[in-house]
């Protein structure tokens, strides 16, 4: 269940518009946006409300809803009958993580991350991986006190070969900690290509209720 106060901060934060022209012909509809590239269609589902062919505004979580909805179906009817899917990559800056044990270590594989993620020490300042990353984790008690994570990143757009690095955490026992969480607003930008010719995110203009204003140029 999400809560009303989670509902309300992403009030600001709602997807209304989609500017991923590099995937296609772009097509606009109610709700769902679409770009073609041959034989291949990405539907984009946003958060857009409409009734009679009018936009009301938008509502949190709904494009996420309605996408899961229809997986959910395609899914659970491909064995009555076959469908146009072809996969539901939903790329993200965090990526898609899938585990596994190897003995007591657990290893992860992240993949469809957003070309725009910075490789850096920090995830806000760094140079951008422009598409193809490939994160690869392997997560293991050095001792009762002490976790291992060892790191290989491979991003063949900006690295010469895969990166390697360990980080090491420690426990802290006597002290707690309250975990934050972070939202990321995808919906205040727009997917660009600087000079450099590097994936930038740049801000787009919103209206006091979130709505899109002005788009930059690309």
């Amino acid at each position: 269940m999400i809560s009303d106060e989670r509902i309300e901060r992403e009030l600001h934060g709602t997807l209304d518009e989609t500017h991923f022209e590099h995937l296609g012909l772009p097509h606009k509809g109610k709700v769902r946006d679409s770009y073609t590239a041959g034989d291949v269609r990405t539907v984009v589902t946003t958060d857009r409300v409409s009734a009679f062919d009018r936009l009301l505004g938008t509502m949190p979580f709904k494009g996420q809803a309605l996408n899961e909805i229809a997986n959910f179906w395609f899914e659970a009817t491909s064995d009555i009958i076959p469908n146009h899917l072809l996969e539901v990559p939903d790329p993200s800056f965090h990526g898609h993580s899938i585990g596994r044990w190897e003995g007591n270590t657990l290893v992860v594989d992240t993949v469809h991350i957003l070309p725009q993620a910075p490789l850096a020490i920090s995830e806000a300042v760094g140079v951008p991986n422009n598409g193809d990353m490939h994160v690869t984790e392997r997560i293991y008690l050095a001792d009762k006190d002490i976790l291992h994570v060892d790191l290989e990143i491979t991003a063949p757009h900006i690295l010469t070969k895969p990166w390697k690095t360990t980080r090491i955490f420690f426990r802290q026992r006597a002290r707690k900690f309250d975990i934050v969480e972070g939202v990321c607003a995808s919906g205040d930008l727009a997917e660009r290509v600087s000079a450099e010719g590097d994936h930038i995110f740049v801000p787009v203009e919103k209206s006091e209720w979130g709505h899109t204003t002005a788009v930059p140029a690309k």
